[in-house]
């Protein structure tokens, strides 16, 4: 009986606003000491049980018995993103933390002890599994091009990414460019974007396996005056055998290994405020359509496209 009292009713018996009643019962000051107190008896005598979750929602800030909201975390290789994360979510009263794990059990894990939503950066996971979960997804990445069963944040489309890539070198006076394309194991959808991109572009492009011979040959054969690749690794290999060419990453993480490495940056600030507003969204409103955001990477110039020119 006592769960079933409404805001509203206490409202109603200590005769003020449902916004003052509120107020009054989390102890804002802003509520004369008279007010709070006839508030809290009608409370009382009605057997009104306050839910903090709900009232902290409606604050605009996510707290729980006192504590920050927890949000679960399972970042995979991005462990290094955790803790900008959890500074960002601080500003909205979250508190995140890692949670690791076999991926078909990571929702179970994170409600039994006690999270409010899970953020999942793991190559491998299907959206079907994360939407069997009992809350609130949020993947980063995305392993299929289907429309998406639970929330995806993506840090950039890969054929705009391509194409802007070579568009920006030819710009920069880059005659011949050719791309090296790393390709991923079990091969992925976006292998297939970038080969069709580069290859709708009219540059000689390599679906590289990782054998020095085979990235040596092919830049024999082709003489590049610039190479762009999906990560740093063609690069490092060329060096090692004494060849020195300009050089441009499709994606630049973040890192001393990346230091003087010109190319697209990730933009985590970004990333993880979207994220954690989908989560807020999810939380304040309840279900709603998935949603698919794509966050533009962000150019840096670096020494790596001065190399030998």
């Amino acid at each position: 009986m006592a769960g079933r009292i409404s805001l509203k009713t206490v409202a109603a018996a200590a005769g003020v606003s449902v916004a003052t009643a509120s107020l009054a019962l989390s102890g804002d000051p802003r509520v004369a000491a008279v007010t709070r107190a006839r508030v809290e008896r009608c409370a009382s005598e009605l057997g009104y049980v306050r839910n903090p979750m709900m009232s902290s929602l409606a604050a605009g800030r996510f707290r729980h018995s006192g504590k920050p909201l927890a949000v679960a975390v399972c970042l995979g290789d991005g462990s290094g993103w955790l803790a900008p994360l959890q500074l960002q979510a601080i500003d909205l009263g979250m508190a995140v933390r890692p949670l690791d794990g076999p991926l078909d059990s990571l929702g179970e894990r994170a409600v039994a002890e006690g999270f409010a939503a899970l953020v999942i950066f793991h190559r491998g996971m299907d959206h079907a599994i994360a939407a069997t979960f009992p809350l609130p997804v949020v993947l980063w990445e995305d392993e299929s091009p289907a429309e998406p069963s639970v929330d995806v944040v993506e840090t950039c489309e890969w054929w705009s990414v391509t194409v802007a890539t070579v568009g920006r070198l030819r710009r920069l006076g880059f005659a011949r460019p050719a791309l090296v394309l790393n390709i991923a194991t079990p091969r992925h959808w976006h292998d297939d974007v970038r080969l069709a991109a580069g290859r709708s572009l009219g540059v000689p492009v390599l679906e590289w396996d990782g054998s020095d011979r085979v990235l040596l040959d092919f830049v024999q054969q082709m003489r590049p005056d610039v190479l762009a690749s999906l990560v740093v690794s063609p690069q490092r290999c060329l060096q090692r055998h004494g060849v020195t060419l300009p050089f441009a990453a499709m994606l630049v993480l973040e890192g001393a290994w990346s230091d003087g490495i010109a190319g697209w940056v990730v933009d985590q600030e970004q990333r993880g405020r979207m994220t954690l507003e989908l989560i807020e969204q999810r939380l304040r409103f309840g279900p709603r359509p998935p949603r698919r955001i794509i966050i533009p990477p962000r150019w840096r110039d670096g020494s790596s496209l001065r190399l030998g020119r």
